[in-house]
């Protein structure tokens, strides 16, 4: 009996050692099989994570692009919003320029100036008449400024073709030495001989233009009553600064104005609107448009 408890007392040892043995097996292996599992998933995971900031860190290049284009074709759509505002402005600025210039040049503006007695208005229509019967048919111009007074043209002077006045230096008058110049030439060029805005004004006109008759020119600081001459254009015209080119009488201006108005390829045709019939004009090499 009691070496059959023993038998007994081993089975069930072996049994449960048996068992014991095989839980274990087979927990390890599902322990290893869970680990293994868990591993695969946080690759998964990771590789999920790693698509997912790809794919953000593209939308987000994406939109950034997106963005700068976007602003650079507000940009560009402003900026040429911007010049077509621009170039409408200067249409217009042009255009009330080209209105001016042809009212300065088209018609004189003619003011009244008050203090003229009826007696001083008399004697200077005798003056006139007396001139009248002297003078060549072309009709004598007149110098446009801010108020524009006829230069009453006396017939002392009538056979002086020469710029300088032919009178007594104490009776010198402004006014019949500038009518006397303007006999010379229709355009007239006011300058000085050492300003440089006169030498760039006189360039053009003389080089870059064939002008019939050429033009005549006064350097005040050679001409014996410069400053007085300066001083009675500066009166007639608004223009006390050197150069001062009068075409016909009337100031087109100074080296400003000739300089730009050739830079836009306008000069010819303002010299030949205030020229008239009196002053032919051509480009330099190039053969005269009709009229």
């Amino acid at each position: 009996m009691r070496r059959t408890k023993h038998y007994i007392y081993a089975l069930i040892s072996i049994i449960l050692l048996a068992l014991w043995y095989t839980s274990s097996t087979r927990s390890s292996r599902q322990h290893a099989k869970y680990m293994d599992t868990l591993v695969k998933f946080g690759e998964q995971d990771r590789l999920h994570q790693a698509v997912v900031d790809k794919l953000h860190s593209r939308l987000r290049e994406a939109a950034e692009v997106a963005r700068e284009r976007v602003n650079k074709q507000m940009g560009e759509r402003y900026k040429a919003e911007e010049a077509g505002r621009e170039r409408e402005r200067e249409k217009e600025r042009e255009k009330e320029r080209e209105k001016e210039r042809e009212k300065d040049v088209g018609g004189e503006r003619k003011e009244e100036v008050g203090g003229i007695t009826g007696e001083k208005e008399k004697g200077q229509q005798n003056l006139l008449e007396e001139s009248e019967e002297k003078a060549p048919p072309s009709p004598v111009p007149v110098v446009e400024a801010k108020i524009i007074e006829e230069i009453v043209i006396p017939a002392s002077n009538q056979n002086n073709p020469s710029g300088e006045s032919s009178e007594d230096p104490i009776a010198w008058d402004p006014s019949t030495e500038l009518t006397s110049i303007l006999r010379r030439s229709p355009i007239l060029i006011f300058s000085k001989s050492y300003c440089r805005h006169s030498a760039a004004a006189k360039h053009i006109l003389l080089s870059l233009y064939t002008l019939t008759p050429p033009p005549y020119i006064v350097e005040l600081d050679q001409h014996p009553h410069g400053k007085e001459l300066q001083a009675f254009l500066k009166e007639k015209t608004g223009r006390g600064t050197v150069p001062n080119v009068l075409v016909n009488g009337r100031s087109l201006g100074g080296g400003d104005e000739v300089r730009g108005l050739h830079g836009e390829g306008r000069l010819e045709g303002v010299l030949r609107r205030m020229g008239g019939k009196r002053l032919g004009v051509e480009r330099a090499g190039g053969a005269e448009e009709k009229r």
